[in-house]
């Protein structure tokens, strides 16, 4: 019985991470178009941004 409680959390914890990684993506992909139609040819710096809002976002998930 505790094995099978120890799954079902565990399925339950994959299935939030997954939808709060997607959610997260959605927006960083929104941010990265906003980002890149700015600065077209500083990849480099969008991605590092995009990697800053990353950060933020999973610290306020947290």
């Amino acid at each position: 019985m505790k094995k099978a409680i120890r799954m079902g959390s565990l399925f339950l914890f994959i299935a939030v991470l997954t939808y709060v990684t997607m959610t997260i993506n959605l927006k960083a992909f929104n941010i990265l178009a906003i980002i890149i139609s700015t600065k077209g040819r500083n990849a480099k710096t969008s991605w590092g941004l995009t990697g800053i809002v990353l950060s933020i976002e999973i610290m306020t998930m947290l």
